[in-house]
């Protein structure tokens, strides 16, 4: 799997979360738990570090209209 991603398994399955997140903060009206919750994280603080880390943003910033 990294030969073709560049990474490895967890890496991309942690990715493709956080892009099911970014779909669920725009087009809907879900808390930050729900999508934590929904998605499958132990905590929304976890959710929310982990959405820094891969986006460069918290999920509550990048909700914000721009």
């Amino acid at each position: 799997m990294k030969h073709d991603t560049g990474k490895t398994f967890h890496e991309y399955v942690q990715f493709k979360r956080i892009e099911i997140a970014k779909n669920w903060l725009t087009k809907t009206d879900k808390s930050i738990l729900q999508i934590a919750n929904g998605l499958g994280f132990s905590s929304a603080r976890y959710f929310s570090l982990l959405f820094k880390r891969i986006s460069g943003c918290t999920p509550d910033e990048y909700r914000q209209p721009n």
